[in-house]
């Protein structure tokens, strides 16, 4: 029975090792996407206010609203516990794992700024957002992520 080559045994070596780096991608289970815990709106200016708050779901818009909130303390700085803030209600989104995009944006300033939430970045995370307005920077949403929710019964 005649042997194989240096190169016939190389080259099973490489079909076999390419063969079940593809059988396990497909048996790779997908990330679970994230899950909104909670949202609050704060407003950094010396004056009132009014932030619009949309919530996307997956690409659908499944929260819109207005917020108008009082003036920060004068003598609070840049510390966000002395700021004044609204929350958004937590039954006022669907509790549900998705694609979540936050968009906001500060009327008084005219600003507008966005964040997107997905799978790959927060895989089965709890988000906790706060999305700050009357900033010299403009508007933005800042996160928190858990690997667990609170009352997660998944």
């Amino acid at each position: 029975m005649p042997s194989a080559t240096r190169r016939q045994a190389i080259r099973a070596g490489v079909l076999a090792v390419t063969g079940l780096a593809g059988c396990s991608q497909l048996t790779a289970t997908p990330a679970e996407p994230p899950r909104l815990e909670s949202v609050r709106v704060l407003n950094h200016a010396r004056e009132r206010r009014t932030a619009s708050v949309q919530l996307l779901l997956d690409g659908d818009v499944v929260y819109w609203g207005d917020f108008g909130i009082q003036a920060a303390d004068p003598a609070s700085g840049d510390d966000p516990r002395n700021v004044h803030s609204e929350p958004v209600e937590r039954s006022a989104y669907p509790d549900e794992r998705g694609r979540w995009t936050v968009r906001v944006r500060d009327q008084a300033a005219d600003e507008r700024s966005a964040a997107t939430f997905t799978a790959e970045a927060f895989p089965g995370g709890c988000l906790t957002l706060r999305v700050d307005v009357g900033r010299d920077s403009g508007p933005a949403v800042m996160h928190r992520a858990d690997t667990s929710c609170g009352d997660d019964a998944e």
